[in-house]
């Protein structure tokens, strides 16, 4: 869990959030109520990060495992996001204009 933790701080010290956070506050000017969609998400690392912001997170992945891991780094901070077993692939139409935000961040080079 401590290098989850670590792993998530260390994020938020780099250029890529900057430029990210900027964009965000300039679109939506908050984080707060977004639905923010994390395709592919592992861990889940950059949805906690949304998740502690306010925003509603989901969580989608093929590997259950990875699911029920980025399910609990999210509850240790009393977070609830949504959990979806799935291949972003093949994304069903219920998906679709749901979200404020999808990204998906470190999951191109598998392809």
């Amino acid at each position: 869990m401590r290098r989850e933790l670590a792993a998530c701080a260390g994020y938020l010290g780099t250029p890529g959030w900057t430029v990210m956070r900027s964009e965000i506050l300039n679109s939506f000017s908050r984080f707060s109520d977004l639905k923010v969609v994390e395709l592919g998400c592992g861990h889940g690392k950059m949805s906690l990060v949304f998740s502690l912001l306010g925003s509603q997170t989901s969580l989608l992945d093929y590997n259950k495992e990875q699911l029920h891991c980025a399910g609990a780094l999210h509850r240790f901070f009393g977070l609830n996001p949504e959990l979806i077993h799935g291949d972003i692939l093949n994304v069903d139409g219920t998906m679709t204009d749901v979200f404020n935000i999808s990204m998906s961040f470190g999951t191109a080079e598998h392809f």
